[in-house]
């Protein structure tokens, strides 16, 4: 018979690991893990307990639903493989939390993409963030059920999308946590350039992020908006251009100019500069897209 509450973990990494205790924090019976990593096993089962390694048929026969957490690439295969292997009865879910790939890769059967909008580079710090997460959902009827069922036990935010809107739903993830990392390596090279070390170069860029996500957090993320856009400074803007010029690096003035443009329309629509200031935040957008269009 199956329970509501029992689930397999195949692929015990950072976020299989961690999102079986929590689901198992949350009232989940864990019935078995597995991974072709036996260190990742024996860290499992540290963290779980008595828990049972290998799916068994038996299992199978109880499991409300089997999670797939391996790498993304493997998802597919292991549906597969475990599909062939067991018998499922019709209702068990097959879970992944990719946020790329739809809940398709996993066969025609009940189904559901699970995924943490969130990164997690550790299993300690992965089990610390999910509660905060946001998950999105994508699936059919009995995965959606499951979905939100979860997200309620969790107590966590979930929002369901549709297949089609899988890539551009990875890509605003990418985007804000991806490119996030790679706009402050590039901060980081210019000051290295400017002779500051290494280390307090990162130290004071992720210093003054931090002050920025603190302050997103605080007051919305259109309204923690700083710097010389929001204030209609062209003067600075202007300096900042001259700057870049002396700096030679086109990739990362091409950056600067789009991000610039970006960011006045985004102060533009939001109202966001400062009183009185709408027409300079306008020219600045103004003059870093002609510049832009020079550049092409």
């Amino acid at each position: 018979m199956m329970a509501e509450k029992e689930i397999i973990f195949v692929g015990m990494g950072r976020v299989g690991t961690a999102l079986a205790l929590t689901l198992k924090r949350a009232g989940y019976s864990i019935l078995a893990v597995d991974d072709v990593d036996e260190e990742a096993l024996v860290k499992a089962k540290e963290m779980l307990g008595e828990v049972a390694v290998g799916i068994s048929q038996s299992a199978a026969d109880r499991a409300r639903a089997v999670f797939i957490t391996t790498r993304d690439d493997a998802i597919q295969s292991v549906a597969e493989n475990i599909s062939n292997r067991f018998k499922w009865k019709e209702k068990t879910v097959f879970v992944h939390t990719s946020g790329s790939h739809t809940s398709s890769i996993l066969g025609d059967r009940s189904r559901l993409s699970f995924h943490p909008l969130q990164s997690f580079a550790q299993v300690e710090e992965a089990i610390k963030r999910i509660p905060e997460a946001v998950f999105t959902l994508e699936g059919n009827e009995d995965g959606l059920k499951l979905g939100r069922e979860m997200a309620k036990d969790l107590g966590v935010s979930a929002v369901e999308i549709a297949p089609q809107q899988k890539p551009l739903y990875h890509l605003a993830a990418c985007v804000a946590c991806n490119y996030g990392v790679t706009l402050v390596y590039e901060a980081k090279r210019v000051l290295e350039k400017l002779g500051f070390p290494s280390d307090l170069a990162e130290r004071g860029l992720l210093s003054l992020v931090a002050g920025t996500v603190a302050n997103m957090e605080r007051l919305g993320v259109e309204k923690a908006i700083t710097g010389p856009i929001m204030r209609g400074d062209l003067s600075t803007i202007e300096t900042h251009l001259n700057a870049l010029e002396s700096y030679g690096d086109r990739d990362l003035q091409r950056l600067y100019l789009l991000l610039g443009r970006l960011t006045a329309k985004m102060v533009l629509k939001e109202s966001t500069s400062v009183p009185g200031e709408e027409g300079n935040v306008s020219e600045i957008e103004s003059l870093l897209k002609a510049i832009d269009d020079q550049k092409e």
